[in-house]
């Protein structure tokens, strides 16, 4: 028995006020939102989307999504190795995985790339935002980032 102030408590009295309070609440999960989906048919042949700035190209076709930015604001490009580049980056996904393929030219216009829409081509899937750049990935998750603020991201 402990006795505080002339008053007598018990210990399981004091124990027992203090689980009335129960566990601190968990807050409520923020739902992800759900971002509209394009199916591109490259049945037909090869897609090209072009961002707003025209900056960011990316090529769908039935075997592969390739995307690239013109010019980036880092250092290191891996296109420095390839001296006829019309790019600061490229990068190609295909059932072998990411590359880093030289290219020598990329298309003025095609259809508008959309920033917060999921394009999809067959196994590809890639979802341009303004917080992270491309992302393209296939149906195991291998992928890639791809912005003109950071080096290039390889997904595995």
């Amino acid at each position: 028995m402990l006795v505080i102030a002339g008053g007598a408590w018990t210990l399981s009295a004091l124990f027992a006020q203090a689980s009335l309070a129960g566990p601190a609440a968990t807050p409520a999960p923020v739902p992800t939102p759900t971002l509209p989906v394009e199916v591109i048919d490259v049945a037909a042949g090869p897609v090209d989307l072009v961002s707003a700035s025209g900056n960011l190209w990316c090529h769908f076709d039935q075997d592969a999504v390739q995307c690239a930015v013109r010019a980036v604001t880092y250092d290191g490009s891996p296109q420095a190795r390839c001296p006829e580049s019309a790019v600061a980056v490229a990068v190609a996904l295909d059932a072998s995985g990411v590359s880093t393929p030289c290219v020598s030219t990329v298309p003025e216009v095609g259809e508008r790339l959309e920033r917060d829409v999921r394009y999809v081509a067959g196994d590809f899937e890639c979802v341009l935002s303004a917080s992270v750049g491309a992302k393209c990935t296939d149906g195991e998750g291998r992928g890639f980032v791809l912005s003109s603020d950071a080096p290039l991201k390889t997904l595995s």
